[in-house]
């Protein structure tokens, strides 16, 4: 399999894309991101053709030949090889079955679909029922599936490979956040009817996004600080929208309100402190953090290896986040699933077999079959460089 780059022009429908695609409008703002594995369609070709730059613009692509075999597309000098297929493998299993994602993902879609919409018109005195609030009700069944998921195993450790999305990035990083929350939540501690309260205020910790301008949102670029104070308004837009459809109570306002606050006082809206930052606050940011950190934006790509992120969050214990919370969620974080492909620092790629030790898994080596553990002495000089999103 090879790795090329290709005029925009040449694409083809089913090629696949080796790297990430913004697809830009007019002003050079990203309104669309393809993400890599993404096989091509007539929509995104007629998209790329709107783009201002469209007839001088490349992408890479997987082929397997070191060129595309067609008239318009004569032999690339340069073209990068990549040294194995990883269609063969099944990545590590995700841990929310695709039924429960989907139904997840549109009942999040409906409830913040509805607040760019504004208020329920619907709103019948005397039952406080808006459409809003029958949203949430029908989501509850589905924080019952995820929350008896997330907390079978206490011991078990969590991964949310298969939740993300490139295209609706808000509700997936909702449903993430969520699994996330569940699963700290359960190892500081909560008892399973303040776990369920926690989820429900995660998968809606975002939802004052909505009401922010899509186009500082999904900004390709860094925020001005005039940018930053609008969206700096999300957790108090996002609460004041659920008080106004009679959904939640004070607590679960709360925890939205503050998910933005850190431990030195630092944060926002309020500039809380410490101890009078709410504990679902306090699991929301560590849990919305990570989540952030190891996904693709429109203005960066993820950080990898995803212990990277883990290293980031470790450092900032105790100033942005409860140095608590932090442990509770690093005992229940799999970096790298059984099943997962990685890239090392010496440019060998690997799959994973076994992760007792979670930063420094058990890998075969794809080419070789060699077994190597990266926790022994003789591998400590090895680095986990990149992850392959399967």
């Amino acid at each position: 399999m090879y790795k090329i780059t290709v005029p925009a022009i040449e694409l083809k429908v089913g090629m696949t894309l080796a790297d990430p695609v913004n697809i830009t409008n007019q002003r050079g703002e990203t309104i669309i991101t393809l993400p890599p594995n993404y096989k091509i369609t007539d929509k995104a070709i007629m998209a790329l053709k709107t783009m201002k730059n469209y007839e001088s613009y490349t992408v890479s692509i997987f082929s397997k030949t070191p060129q595309v075999l067609n008239e318009l597309a004569p032999p690339l000098p340069g073209s990068l090889v990549v040294e194995q297929d990883f269609s063969m493998f099944p990545g590590p299993k995700t841990l929310i079955n695709e039924e429960t994602r989907d139904e997840a993902i549109s009942g999040i879609r409906a409830l913040f679909t509805g607040a760019v919409a504004g208020s329920s018109k619907d709103l019948k005195k005397g039952d406080n029922m808006t459409t809003a609030y029958q949203i949430v009700t029908n989501l509850d069944g589905i924080m019952d599936e995820l929350v008896e998921t997330v907390t079978a195993n206490p011991k078990g450790l969590i991964h949310i490979s298969g939740l993300r999305s490139y295209d609706e990035y808000t509700y997936h990083h909702s449903l993430s956040v969520t699994v996330l929350s569940l699963a700290i939540g359960q190892s500081v501690g909560l008892n399973p009817k303040e776990i369920k309260r926690l989820g429900r205020a995660a998968m809606m910790h975002d939802i004052g996004k909505m009401m922010i301008p899509k186009e500082l949102i999904g900004k390709p670029s860094a925020l001005t600080p005039l940018e930053f104070s609008q969206v700096k308004k999300h957790p108090e837009l996002g609460a004041k929208y659920l008080k106004s459809e009679f959904v939640g109570n004070q607590e679960l306002w709360d925890a939205m309100m503050y998910h933005h606050e850190k431990e030195d006082g630092t944060g926002y809206p309020r500039g809380l402190k410490g101890k009078d930052i709410p504990v679902f606050s306090k699991i929301i940011a560590v849990a919305d953090v990570y989540d952030a950190l190891t996904s693709f934006r429109s203005y960066r790509d993820p950080m990898r290896p995803p212990a990277n992120a883990i290293e980031l969050i470790m450092s900032e214990a105790e100033t942005a986040f409860d140095l608590s919370i932090v442990q509770a969620f690093i005992k229940r974080i799999e970096l790298y699933p059984v099943d997962t492909i990685v890239h090392l620092s010496d440019k060998r790629v690997g799959v994973v077999v076994a992760n007792r030790n979670p930063m420094r898994p058990t890998l075969k080596i794809i080419d070789t079959g060699e077994m190597v553990d990266l926790a022994a002495f003789e591998s400590l000089h090895l680095v986990i460089t990149w992850v392959e999103q399967i």
